[in-house]
């Protein structure tokens, strides 16, 4: 007997980024491997540049009218992960019959969902009363991070490390699509300083330009990222779910926001001592990254306190927890 069929809806586009659908990857491999079936509804775009990173046991379907795309899988539960979707786009799915899950962190607009995650650092389930149905279940804050199951299997070797190596290896990450091509001017402004690792995909921007720098070792749709992780000693990254990655192994880290939506998030992390974080809009920006990261290098006790307090955040596995409220939820 097949267990309940599951379909992720997420957005996807060059100027949305990969993140929406890997963090439902996460969430899919975790259901899959608690009996359900799940499938993967992404547009053209997107599944050709995700193909890799879907996992082998996700089902890729060809998306079009939501409606139809779930009728056609015969999904018992849908889950969206779209910042344009809400209530209005939620509602005829859940007046099919459909179970509606919506992953979200940003708490601005109504939804018609039976759960909604939002894995955000300081959210709370009060942040959606009245944007959700009574009865609703919230899962909110970081124990919900949506994180594949290799990074909660390195987060010890990887703790330790943090305890026993000084070295300055640098790991640059900040996208799958890199929105803005801003990862060639962090690589530039910080090669030479110390080794890079920097991770991109096939079609980024900055690929030509990076590969070109001495002393940079560029991954290209790099699938191992909790092994770089544990690797680096400083990370320079992106809000969203690489957030979590590098919380979950410690890694000391300076998020670079890139978008608005990363904002709240980011600067909240950095008053709370667990990340630093600089804006890339910021007319400074390239000498305060440099800044940032040279300091990181002379402040043992710095690096070590945010080591700590991000990889007290999270501990990677926050999928399976939401795979079991899910599951729970059908039942």
């Amino acid at each position: 007997m097949s267990g309940p069929r599951v379909l992720f809806l997420p957005a996807y586009g060059p100027d949305i980024g990969g993140g929406h659908a890997l963090r439902g990857f996460s969430l899919a491999q975790a259901l899959v491997e608690r009996g359900a079936v799940c499938g993967a509804a992404l547009n053209e775009d997107g599944a050709r540049a995700l193909r890799r990173y879907r996992p082998v046991d996700v089902e890729g379907i060809q998306r079009g009218e939501l409606l139809a795309t779930a009728r056609g899988f015969q999904a018992d539960i849908v889950v969206i992960d779209d910042y344009g979707a809400g209530a209005k786009l939620e509602a005829p799915l859940v007046e099919s019959g459909f179970k509606v899950v919506v992953i979200d962190d940003l708490a601005d607009r109504e939804h018609q969902c039976s759960l909604l995650v939002d894995p955000s650092f300081g959210r709370k389930v009060a942040d959606y009363q009245g944007l959700v149905p009574a009865g609703a279940t919230v899962l909110a804050g970081p124990d919900y991070a949506l994180l594949r199951p290799e990074f909660a299997q390195a987060r010890d070797a990887a703790l330790t490390r943090r305890n026993a190596d000084r070295d300055h290896r640098i790991l640059i990450s900040l996208g799958l699509t890199d929105v803005g091509g801003h990862t060639a001017l962090a690589a530039q402004m910080l090669a030479g300083l110390a080794p890079l690792d920097v991770v991109l995909g096939s079609a980024s921007p900055s690929l030509s330009s990076v590969s070109a720098l001495s002393g940079v070792e560029v991954h290209v749709d790099a699938s191992n990222m909790a092994e770089l992780i544990t690797a680096a000693d400083i990370g320079v990254g992106a809000g969203g779910v690489s957030v979590w990655e590098r919380a979950c192994l410690g890694l000391p880290s300076i998020v670079v926001i890139l978008a608005d939506n990363q904002a709240r998030m980011a600067r909240a992390l950095d008053d709370a001592g667990v990340v630093m974080a600089l804006d890339v809009r910021d007319e400074a920006f390239d000498q305060r990254l440099v800044t940032a990261v040279e300091r990181l290098f002379s402040d043992g006790e710095l690096r070590d306190r945010l080591s700590r307090n991000a990889a007290h955040l999270c501990d990677g596995r926050g999928a399976g927890r939401v795979a079991d409220a899910i599951l729970a939820k059908l039942a």
